[in-house]
């Protein structure tokens, strides 16, 4: 025994005595003492010099035992990923951006392997995020005509929030049925940030259509 009463072992491999604790010396429930007979750094270099040689039979034996534990190896990825994610981050955007084609690949390959798994949460999505959705479609189409200005689902609700939820022509309330209207129209050059939207009720934006607001001869002063 050490002054310190750290119990020994002597390493079955190197022969090398080492403190007997985990640090040194790898789990093994069968033991008397409940750890391997050699030690970690032997264990290692076995290892190592027996995947070099058996490295396809060592794949297969790896691939089935994982299939036996399907669970097990999904809670230990998961606790190995919830443990390291700013860093399995960093890694996955670094191959990204050094592998594009093959990224853009395996987008489409896992798209179509879940084609409707994708559908059903773009649907959900939609369903949840209503200004988002109709953001997303009138930035698309500014940008086909090239007007400039950009928006969100945020920027609408701020808007709908100055208005008091009325009708920025009329000022009838408008409720959750209400149109976001461009003051100066796409179709006439205006743009499509915040700036240029207002919350309008149906029968305004669909009367003023692409008028600008002084041709406009339904509005309501």
């Amino acid at each position: 025994m050490r002054p310190d009463c750290t119990p020994l072992k002597t390493c079955t491999k190197c022969g090398v005595e080492k403190p007997r604790t985990a640090e040194f010396f790898n789990p093994r429930k069968d033991s008397r003492d409940g750890l391997h007979g050699t030690c970690r750094v032997c264990h290692r270099t076995y290892t190592d010099s027996w995947w070099d040689r058996n490295r396809e039979r060592g794949n297969a034996l790896a691939k089935a035992w994982a299939e036996r534990n399907a669970e097990h190896v999904k809670e230990m990825r998961d606790l190995y990923h919830e443990a390291n994610r700013e860093r399995r981050n960093a890694q996955i955007a670094e191959w990204a951006r050094k592998n594009p084609e093959r990224m853009r690949r395996l987008h489409r390959d896992w798209y179509r392997r879940n084609k409707g798994r994708c559908r059903k949460n773009a649907a959900a999505w939609s369903a949840a995020h209503p200004e988002e959705r109709e953001s997303y479609k009138r930035n698309r189409r500014a940008r086909e005509r090239g007007n400039g200005g950009s928006h969100t689902g945020a920027d609408v609700r701020a808007q709908y929030g100055r208005q008091h939820g009325r009708c920025y022509w009329c000022g009838e309330k408008v409720g959750r049925s209400y149109h976001v209207d461009h003051v100066v129209p796409v179709a006439r050059g205006g743009s499509n940030g915040p700036e240029n939207l207002v919350i309008s009720c149906a029968h305004c934006n669909q009367s003023k259509n692409a008028s600008l607001p002084h041709e406009w001869s339904d509005r309501l002063c």
